[in-house]
C-alpha cells in the first residue's frame, strides 16, 4: 500500500502486479493462465476488525473480534460526539523520531508539571503550569490544561457556564495505549507514537493536525499556513521536549538511577503506567503514603 493520503478505487502490488478493490476482493492476476485455475475469491485479501466511532477510525492489526466501541473508548464516547471530529478537515501531518522511549513521548503531554521551566520562552507563556484536572475513563484519561485567560475570565464573571472554554483551556485525551488527542480553540491534533525497530530507545511519533471548521476561514483570511502551525507545535516537541527525554534515555540506559519517583501533580501518568502494567501482567506502581 502506498504512504500518505489520496482516494482509488484499486491498489495494484507494486511487486507482481495484482490489483485489488478497496473491499480487499482480488481483481485481476498478472499472467493468470500462469497459475492454471485459481480462485481470485479465494485469494482475496482478509478483512481486518475496523470501526468508525465519533469521526475516530480504529482499527484491530489482527483477525477476530470486532472492535468494541465501549471497550476502545471506556465511557468517552459522549466527550467525542460533542466535538464532532468528522467535521474537522485534515490540514497537515509529520512524522517525528527520537531516541527515547515511546511510553516517555507520551509522558511528555500528559503533565503540565514541566510546562513553565521546560517550555518558559514558548508555550510556557500561555499555559498556567501546575494547574490540571484529570478524569479517569477505564484505561482512558482526559486532562484539561487552562491558560492564563483563565485569569481574565475569573475576572469578567463568575458564571463559568459563560466563559468560552475552547478559548481557556485544551482538553486532552489519552487513548490506551498510545495515542494523545489535543483539542483546542484552533482544532485537534492526534498523536500517535511507536516504537521503533524492535528497540526500546527509539520511538516514533505521527503527529496529524485537523483544522477547526470555525476558525479555518479566519487562518485562510490571515494567510496563516497549516505548514507554519504544524511546524510551531513540532519545533517545541522536537527541540524542548523530546530534546529533554533523549538525554533521560541515556541516563536510563546508563543505570544512572533504577526508578522515578510521579509526585499528586503527576496523577495522570500514574494512571498512564499502571494500564500499561497491566496489560503486560505487571504490579502496579507502589504507592508512599505522606
Amino acid at each position: 500500500m502506498p504512504e500518505g493520503r489520496g482516494s482509488k478505487t484499486r491498489f495494484t502490488c507494486p511487486y507482481h502486479a495484482w490489483t485489488y478493490g478497496t473491499d480487499g476482493t482480488l481483481l485481476a492476476i498478472n499472467k493468470q493462465n500462469h497459475f492454471g485455475n485459481v480462485s481470485r475469491k479465494e485469494l482475496s485479501l482478509f478483512e481486518l476488525p475496523s470501526a468508525e466511532l465519533h469521526g475516530t477510525l480504529w482499527v484491530r492489526p489482527t483477525q477476530g473480534d470486532p472492535v468494541d466501541e465501549a471497550e476502545c473508548l471506556g465511557g468517552l464516547e459522549d466527550d467525542l460526539a460533542h466535538w464532532q471530529l468528522a467535521d474537522f478537515p485534515f490540514a497537515h501531518t509529520q512524522v517525528i523520531d527520537v531516541r527515547a522511549n515511546w511510553k516517555m513521548a507520551v509522558d511528555t503531554f500528559a503533565e503540565n508539571y514541566h510546562v513553565n521551566i521546560l517550555h518558559a520562552e514558548t508555550v510556557g507563556k500561555e499555559m498556567k503550569a501546575y494547574l490540571q484536572t484529570c478524569d479517569i475513563f477505564k484505561n482512558n484519561l482526559r486532562f484539561v490544561y487552562p491558560n492564563h485567560k483563565l485569569d481574565l475570565m475569573r475576572f469578567l464573571t463568575p458564571d463559568t457556564k459563560r466563559w468560552p472554554y475552547q478559548q481557556i483551556a485544551s482538553t486532552l485525551y489519552y487513548l490506551y495505549p498510545n495515542v494523545i488527542m489535543v483539542v483546542d480553540s484552533f482544532g485537534v491534533d492526534l498523536v500517535r507514537i511507536f516504537p521503533r525497530e524492535a528497540s526500546p530507545s527509539k520511538s516514533r511519533t505521527v503527529h496529524t493536525w485537523y483544522v477547526s471548521p470555525k476558525v479555518q476561514p479566519h487562518l485562510k483570511e490571515a494567510g496563516y499556513s497549516y505548514e507554519e502551525r504544524a511546524s510551531r507545535f513540532g519545533e517545541v516537541i522536537v527541540n524542548e521536549d523530546y530534546e529533554t527525554i533523549a538525554n533521560i534515555q541515556l541516563n536510563a540506559e546508563r543505570g544512572t538511577q533504577s526508578e522515578m519517583l510521579l509526585g499528586r501533580n503527576e496523577a495522570a501518568l500514574q494512571h498512564i503506567h499502571n494500564t500499561l502494567r497491566l496489560g503486560v501482567g505487571r504490579d502496579l506502581l507502589p504507592v508512599e503514603d505522606v
